[in-house]
């Protein structure tokens, strides 16, 4: 399986695709750049990351779909933007192609919007909020309620655009939800 790096120069502790705004298999597989995200933890100052994938052949001007099993096939690797994130980065979830939701070690639940056009992508901060005073490691979402675990058995339910959280789970053990 052929694959191309990219030296960060900081530890990554998530990485996630960012979703297409269309979800056509075909149209997909069309596509010449994808978009990536990437969370860091144990840094002075950790962020996230938009990175751009461009997939090309080296034998094409037209940049045909990326082909994995050729050898002449490459990927341009390239930093768009980095926006500093509070805590380590536990987990990222993509809710909606829009919308980037990350937890972190100090507890908080951090929500972001993306924007995207033609030209760049970019990532703008809609919401921070503090849920517990432990270290988060888990969350999936379906707009507008937030699922987020803790490590130490907790799960909180939220729902965005509210100032503190809807429900905690009352009954929970030392397991924490991995996702």
């Amino acid at each position: 399986m052929p694959f191309s790096k990219q030296f960060a120069s900081y530890k990554i502790s998530s990485v996630k695709v960012c979703p297409s705004l269309h979800r056509v298999t075909e149209q997909i597989r069309q596509e010449t750049e994808l978009t990536i995200c990437t969370g860091s933890w144990d840094e002075p100052q950790n962020r996230i990351s938009l990175w751009s994938v461009q997939r090309y052949t080296d034998d094409s001007e037209s940049m045909p779909p990326f082909d994995y099993s050729s050898v002449n096939s490459e990927l341009n690797v390239e930093s768009i933007q980095d926006v500093n994130h509070c805590g380590d980065v536990s987990a990222l979830d993509w809710p909606t192609p829009d919308i980037l939701i990350t937890v972190c070690n100090a507890g908080r639940v951090h929500v972001f919007k993306y924007q995207r056009d033609d030209e760049s992508a970019q990532l703008q901060s809609l919401e921070d909020s503090q849920l517990s005073s432990r270290s988060l490691s888990a969350v999936c979402s379906s707009l507008p309620d937030v699922i987020v675990a803790s490590d130490s058995g907790e799960v909180f339910v939220s729902r965005l655009g509210l100032d503190e959280r809807n429900r905690e789970f009352d009954k929970r053990d030392t397991c924490s939800i991995n996702g």
